[in-house]
């Protein structure tokens, strides 16, 4: 994943996602909301939060 960052955009959009990184970021989130660990997982590592306290 990349994000993009021009500091000299007059927009002042930036930093921002590359469009074929939001689609994936899309396909992630499909998988895990449907439990499908393996699916998600294809595309990078999955880490899972514990509460400490």
């Amino acid at each position: 994943m990349t994000l993009i960052y021009e500091p000299d955009d007059p927009t002042n959009w930036g930093p921002y996602l590359s469009a074929g990184d939001v689609l994936k970021l899309d396909e992630v989130r499909r998988a895990l909301r449907r439990r499908d660990i393996p699916a998600a997982a294809s595309y990078g590592e999955i880490f899972e939060l514990t509460k400490v306290a």
